[in-house]
C-alpha cells in the first residue's frame, strides 16, 4: 500500500499505526454480521492487507478519520443499529456475546425488519443521500466525535461509494463523497504527496514529529 510506504519514510509513528492483516474467516463472518450485504472489493482488499489502525492520534491515516478494525466495523454497524431501530426488536434484546451466533441472528432479524418498516433500500440506489442510518451502510473509519466514513452498499453504479456520515447531519449538508473507498485511498495519498488540501474535505495533510496529522 503506497499510502502506508510513503508514512515508513516520512510519519513513522503513523506507519506502526497500521496494524497486522485481518484473516479470511474474520472477513467473511463480518460481512455476514453487518447485514448481509456484501463488501466491496476495495474494502475487502484493504481488509486483506491490514486490520485498520491504532485507535491513537498516529491512527488517523485517511482525511481526519481513522480506519476501524475488522470488529469494531461489525460492532459500530451494531452499535448504529441499535441506536436506529431499537424500536423493532419487539423488546429484546442483543446476546452480549459479540460471537455468538445467537447475536448474529438478532441483528439479521433486525436489519430485515428494518428494510420491510421503512422500504428504503428498495427505493434508491447507491449514492443517494440518506439523512440518517440504514442497514445498508458499512462504518469502515471514525472520527472519534461520532461520525464515520460510510460504504454504501445499496446497489446501482455508486455501489461502494464512501461518504462522511456527521453524527448530527449524517450524509446532508454537502458530506463529502468519493466514487469508492480506493478513490479516497488515491486522493489521500495524492494530497499527502502533494502537500496539498484534500479535495472533499479541504483538511491538509502535515507530517510533524514522526506523526501524519490534518488541519
Amino acid at each position: 500500500m503506497k499510502l502506508y510506504e510513503w508514512c515508513t519514510e516520512n510519519a513513522l509513528e503513523t506507519g506502526e499505526a497500521f496494524l497486522s492483516k485481518g484473516l479470511t474467516i474474520e472477513l467473511d463472518i463480518a460481512q455476514g454480521r453487518t447485514g448481509g450485504y456484501p463488501w466491496p472489493e476495495d474494502v475487502l482488499a484493504f481488509y486483506e492487507w491490514c486490520d485498520g489502525t491504532l485507535r491513537a492520534p498516529s491512527g488517523y491515516t485517511l482525511p481526519g478519520l481513522r480506519p476501524l478494525r475488522i470488529s469494531e466495523v461489525v460492532s459500530a454497524w451494531e452499535d448504529d443499529m441499535l441506536s436506529s431501530y431499537a424500536h423493532l426488536a419487539a423488546g429484546a434484546s442483543p446476546p452480549p456475546s459479540k460471537k455468538s451466533d445467537a447475536r448474529g441472528t438478532f441483528f439479521a432479524q433486525l436489519g430485515a425488519n428494518a428494510i420491510v418498516a421503512e422500504s428504503f433500500d428498495t427505493n434508491k440506489l447507491a449514492g443517494a443521500a440518506t439523512g440518517g442510518f440504514i442497514p445498508a451502510l458499512l462504518p469502515v473509519a471514525e472520527d472519534q466525535s461520532g461520525g464515520y466514513l460510510m460504504i454504501d452498499r445499496r446497489g446501482g453504479k455508486e455501489f461502494g461509494a464512501a461518504v462522511f456520515y456527521d453524527k448530527v447531519d449524517a450524509d446532508l449538508n454537502d458530506a463529502p463523497r468519493w466514487k469508492s473507498f480506493l478513490a479516497l485511498s488515491r486522493a489521500t495519498l495524492q494530497a499527502v504527496i502533494s502537500e496539498t488540501p484534500e479535495e472533499q474535505t479541504g483538511l491538509t495533510p502535515i507530517a510533524l514529529g514522526g506523526r501524519l496529522t490534518w488541519q
